[in-house]
């Protein structure tokens, strides 16, 4: 029942997150991307085997440069899915949960996953999953929204669970067998400002629910403007003062 119930919350989130139009109309969502991508171009190539859990409608994975010839999308959003499988036809979509995923072990190479643990109240369990279908020296990029204290109702809109501490972020990696190699803080404090002082208060007093999708020309600008403006803030990225992070873990596993 409990499954059910949360591959319905994920049907609902495509549907109001609106996802085709809103990937290019969020700055947020374009300077995460584009951290990912710089992250993935360095551990990847033809011969890569990838799966992206929580891969909605396979974003990622239609940008991979190189592209890897053996790509999984694991999802709970059957909608997503479609889109995914229209945007990237050369990869494989399953419907799936992030806690039991239907892969052997040691399967893959690399593994994306981006904004998921903050949806889920076993987080640990999906990690631990990721654990077991990479193999020995596979790399992880995992990302989630970090401090608690930069709670909004957006987070609730967004049926987040928690954001993150990064030592507890990072101690959740190492208990199920990763050693971090990289981590950074994305989002101060420019990004971080626009969301407390503009964005969230938009949020609040309901204007978005106006926004006109249908004249996106302007607002795809200013998002690409304003995700170049948030390029400063990676000179603070050492700092976990960001709106989110993002690990880059090695499986260590003996």
């Amino acid at each position: 029942m409990t499954g059910r119930l949360e591959r319905r919350n994920y049907e609902v989130l495509h549907d109001i997150w609106q996802i085709e139009r809103f990937r290019t109309l969020s700055p947020f969502y374009l300077t995460r991307k584009r951290v990912i991508e710089n992250l993935l171009r360095k551990n990847t190539n033809r011969k890569t085997t990838l799966i992206d859990i929580g891969c909605g409608i396979g974003d990622l994975i239609s940008s991979l440069t190189p592209r890897p010839e053996t790509i999984v999308g694991i999802d709970l959003s059957a909608q997503a899915l479609e889109s995914a499988s229209r945007r990237c036809g050369t990869a494989s979509f399953v419907l799936a949960d992030a806690r039991t995923l239907p892969i052997k072990a040691k399967s893959f190479d690399l593994a994306i996953c981006s904004e998921v643990l903050e949806h889920l109240h076993s987080d640990s369990q999906a990690v631990e999953e990721i654990s077991r279908v990479l193999d020995r020296g596979g790399i992880a990029v995992f990302t989630a929204p970090q401090n608690q204290k930069y709670w909004t109702n957006e987070d609730t809109f967004d049926r987040h669970l928690r954001r993150y501490d990064a030592n507890d972020f990072l101690k959740m990696l190492h208990d199920h067998d990763f050693a971090v190699e990289d981590f950074l803080s994305w989002g101060w404090p420019l990004a971080f400002l626009f969301r407390r002082y503009f964005s969230s208060r938009i949020f609040d007093a309901g204007l978005h629910n106006n926004f006109a999708f249908g004249q996106t020309r302007l607002t795809r600008i200013l998002a690409k403007c304003l995700a170049e403006v948030f390029r400063f803030d990676f000179l603070f990225k050492g700092m976990n003062l960001g709106l989110g992070i993002v690990a880059v873990a090695r499986h260590s596993r003996t």
